[in-house]
């Protein structure tokens, strides 16, 4: 069965990043996709300065991500429950930093619900996720003012897993992180994540296109 194709929407990076899960939420704005939205770019310049990735840590990059002009962004989803968010990235930090071998577990302080509240009270816009995980694809999306339509792939039955390569770039360098660098982290996490979420749980490895 040939992969579906990719559905090409105009996104600016000024909107607030959605993560790359591939479940809908009707009221979504469809800003670009990152892994827990936010939470890539900030968690990548905590690895490139080998930082501590604290609520501290995170509350001075996302204010500095603001006070540059770009919009927070994170979710929830239909299985939050106590320390659960719903957001596998922010819920499974732990295990997909040990999986992509980028950075010391033990150095990641906060996780799950608390950093996904964090990001909230510091203005980001939630998203909240319906249904259970369906994707069939993995996507890198390069190319620049543009994400994938979760919205119209549902709509039509199916789900990808979607990262913005190019807004990652674009707001890691905000940051101060090298290009080269974060585009190397970012990868190496989007794959940690799909075996932690998908391989992990016995199901096949999802195939990637490049955008």
């Amino acid at each position: 069965m040939p992969a579906p194709q990719f559905l090409a929407i105009p996104a600016d990076s000024r909107q607030p990043p959605r993560c790359v899960d591939g479940r809908p939420d009707s009221d979504s704005q469809l800003g670009p996709q990152m892994l827990g939205g936010s939470l890539l770019p900030i968690f990548i310049t905590a690895a490139f300065t080998n930082s501590p990735f604290t609520a501290d840590f995170v509350t001075a990059r996302a204010r500095r991500l603001t006070s540059a002009g770009f919009t927070l962004g994170v979710h929830r989803g239909s299985h939050t429950h106590a320390d659960n968010s719903d957001c596998g990235f922010a819920d499974q930090l732990k295990l997909i930093v040990q999986k992509s071998g980028l950075y010391p577990p033990d150095n990641i302080l906060i996780t799950g619900n608390a950093l996904v509240t964090l990001l909230t009270s510091l203005g980001a816009a939630a998203e909240n996720l319906a249904g259970d995980h369906e994707e069939s694809i993995c996507y890198v999306n390069s190319v620049p003012l543009t994400t994938f339509d979760t919205l119209a792939a549902n709509r039509a039955g199916w789900q990808a897993f979607n990262l913005d390569l190019w807004a990652v770039l674009e707001q890691t360098a905000c940051l101060g992180v090298n290009p080269d660098y974060a585009a190397k982290a970012a990868l190496a996490l989007y794959q940690a994540t799909e075996y932690v979420l998908v391989e992990s749980r016995g199901q096949p490895a999802l195939p990637v296109t490049r955008v």
